[in-house]
């Protein structure tokens, strides 16, 4: 869902980032046919923060957590949690760097 997009993630900024999820989980709600309200609702956090979170803004891991799950896109955070299938290596940012240079 938000961790895709066409420029492989290290070599974006921060906002840039902050901003696609924020616009990837604007696009996901409205498919489900949410208003900010029944999400905010729905995950048990306050309309101010859905509003927050959709315009760019910074709410806590805990809100944001409660959002995903609200909208039932977990599966982005689970390799965080420790949940991937197969215990990944991690790549110093020279390898990733490497890395997303061969993708493109």
């Amino acid at each position: 869902m938000f961790l895709g997009g066409r420029m492989t993630l290290c070599f974006k900024t921060d906002e840039e980032i902050l901003e696609e999820i924020s616009n990837s989980l604007l696009a996901k709600r409205k498919a489900l046919g949410l208003s900010q309200r029944e999400l905010a609702a729905k995950a048990g956090v306050s309309f101010r923060t859905v509003q927050t979170l959709e315009r760019g803004g910074n709410p806590t891991i805990m809100n944001f957590i409660a959002i995903v799950r609200a909208l039932g896109e977990l599966r982005p955070l689970r390799e965080l949690a420790g949940e991937g299938k197969t215990a990944r290596k991690s790549l110093s940012p020279k390898q990733m760097y490497k890395k997303a240079k061969a993708e493109l």
